[in-house]
């Protein structure tokens, strides 16, 4: 039996490679992981990670480089921000915002804000930070002092 599923696996993904694992499973019978170990182990198929058609992805570099965001994309084509941007980092695209770095300058008036009673969002408004960064330049600063 499990020889017929991996020949009927077989045949459905060769006959079309974009399709899913998940509706292949669905056609056949059998889990999504049965349906990956036969690709991989069977066809010598790379990992499928992508739930994303070829259309899709020629979407997505054409919106990547009219410059939109990974999470405007996403919204468009009903993806997950998160698959827009993994799509984006295999091509070798980098993201449309630079990264941002703080000075330590920056990073000790944020954690003296905080300590004179700021919120980490109110720092951070006054800033021009996140209030991430604010909250990981008060939490080092407090490892730092503890050691």
């Amino acid at each position: 039996m499990e020889q017929f599923l991996a020949e009927r696996i077989s045949e459905i993904l060769m006959a079309d490679p974009d399709i899913s694992y998940a509706t292949v499973a669905d056609v056949v019978g059998c889990s999504r992981n049965f349906v990956g170990w036969v690709a991989r182990n069977k066809l010598n198929f790379d990992y499928r990670w992508s739930p994303v058609s070829a259309e899709d992805k020629k979407k997505i570099a054409a919106m990547i480089g009219a410059q939109l965001c990974d999470a405007e994309i996403a919204r468009q084509l009903g993806l997950h921000a998160c698959t827009v941007g993994d799509i984006r980092r295999r091509n070798g695209i980098k993201s449309i915002y630079p990264s941002v770095v703080f000075t330590e300058a920056q990073r000790r008036r944020a954690v003296r804000l905080v300590n004179e009673g700021k919120s980490f969002g109110e720092a951070a408004m006054e800033l021009g930070m996140t209030r991430n960064a604010v909250a990981g330049a008060v939490n080092r600063a407090r490892q730092k002092k503890a050691a």
